[in-house]
């Protein structure tokens, strides 16, 4: 039966109800679904009091997400306060920004504190867009009323949102005055606030808006000085400094100023992003010989993971095409093999002859690079994970090492299919026949396959 023709035959028996036998009917699902009746409620909420039941739904869910005894996880609740978001971005996009704003603001105001942080970041990222997005367009009536409500909310410096209200509402301080100037002034009563007490966050945080400010309102020249007064506390403010001089062709007083912030910096992701920075300033410059020199050297010494595929992803471009696979080697000879760099250099280069080197060492890496191999070699990687899992078989000694040891192999039937899983199964039984523990786990394995 099609969905069309249950939905009209189930539509038909209802119209066939009593009013009595329908409000038996309503009151047995809600008890089936808690919180339909909540929902009802709120689809079919009215302007005047939309607020109110996109409070009441948002409350109703999180008290249901802090239920101990629910052995579902959060999809449920998730789905109910994201209903809230969908509502908002609906009304803006019918042309109803005011009232959009204020679920944003429900929204910032009930997940703040919450394990609901990602649908929290969405509401502030869309209430944002707003004011800052490229189609972001309020009329001047639109706008009279949101500052208005902004003005209540950032004259309370202890409201937990402050700062994100400030940074998102700043566009409106140049097409209010009125806003302009209080905001201002709760600038200042910031600052006056938080310098006593020495909260280096919040001084970042306040440094961070008046420059954004000075930038929206001030001679370009009065905000890169600001910049420049107050780099070592924003680490934004450099950044911001060095693309100012590179876009203005000052080359060299750009680099100068990211080599003297690496003096200070010893180590650390504030390290690597200047190094990266450098990397590309050296490159855009067209120094390719010096950018190529500083990458290879970044990438033999310390870096985490992504630094180093970044900076890989620049040294390819400044290697000259016809020198490219003579530097390549050069600079894998001297990586430490299995490192991580040395292993996503092998992956994305197609080396599969140093792979395999690499995974005759350490078995246990086809775990994460038999696509590498697969379908042109796949005798290698059944090889390898046969190696492998003998290998933790013999260092398997307790229950939880056997445990682990069948995790394992439902992994790699993943990658292999239960065919040859099951062969594996069958060549430790007759490895370990004595071994009850393993057995049995092994038998829970093969029920699972």
């Amino acid at each position: 039966m099609s969905t069309k023709k249950w939905y009209n035959e189930r539509k038909a028996q209802l119209k066939k109800l009593k009013r009595t036998e329908l409000e038996e009917w309503v009151l047995q699902w809600m008890e089936q679904h808690p919180g339909l009746d909540e929902a009802f409620s709120f689809s079919h909420s009215s302007k005047e009091d939309e607020v109110e039941a996109a409070v009441r739904r948002i409350r109703a869910a999180l008290k249901e997400a802090q239920n101990p005894f629910r052995d579902t996880l959060e999809a449920a609740e998730t789905d109910r306060i994201q209903s809230v978001l969908d509502r908002a971005w609906n009304l803006e996009q019918d042309g109803e920004p005011v009232r959009a704003f204020r679920l944003y603001l429900v929204l910032l105001d009930e997940l703040e504190g919450t394990s609901f942080d990602e649908l929290q970041a969405e509401a502030a990222e869309a209430l944002s867009d707003m004011f800052w997005g490229e189609d972001a367009y309020l009329a001047p009536k639109e706008q009279e009323e949101i500052a208005g409500m902004m003005m209540e909310r950032i004259k309370n410096l202890r409201d937990p949102l402050w700062f994100d209200l400030m940074s998102a509402s700043l566009p409106l301080t140049k097409v209010n005055p009125r806003f302009h100037n209080l905001f201002r002034e709760a600038l200042e009563t910031g600052r006056f606030l938080v310098l006593p007490e020495k909260e280096e966050f919040k001084e970042r945080q306040l440094l961070i808006l008046e420059g954004k400010l000075l930038e929206l309102h001030e001679d370009p020249a009065v905000a890169e000085a600001f910049r420049e007064k107050h780099r070592s506390k924003v680490p934004g403010f450099l950044m911001g400094l060095v693309w100012s001089k590179w876009e203005r062709g000052e080359m060299k007083e750009a680099l100068a100023l990211l080599d003297e912030e690496l003096a200070w910096k010893p180590d650390g992701m504030e390290r690597e992003l200047l190094l990266m920075a450098k990397a590309d300033l050296l490159r855009d410059s067209g120094a390719e010989d010096a950018a190529r020199a500083f990458v290879k050297e970044c990438l033999l010494g310390p870096l985490s993971d992504p630094a180093a595929e970044g900076l890989y992803n620049v040294w390819k471009t400044v290697v000259p095409e016809n020198a490219w696979d003579k530097e390549l080697e050069r600079l894998m000879a001297e990586i430490p093999m299995k490192s991580h760099l040395f292993i996503h250099i092998c992956m994305q280069e197609g080396l599969t002859g140093l792979l395999k080197a690499v995974c005759e060492a350490e078995p246990e890496l086809i775990l994460s690079m038999y696509e590498a191999f697969l379908p042109e070699d796949d005798a290698f990687v059944y090889r390898m994970i046969e190696t492998h899992v003998m290998q933790e078989a013999a260092k398997a000694s307790t229950r939880r090492d056997y445990e682990g040891l069948a995790e394992l192999l439902m992994k790699y039937a993943w990658i292999t299919g239960a065919g040859f899983v099951k062969e594996l199964i069958e060549l430790l039984r007759k490895e370990y026949p004595r071994k009850r523990a393993l057995r049995e786990e092994l038998e829970e394995v093969e029920f699972l396959l």
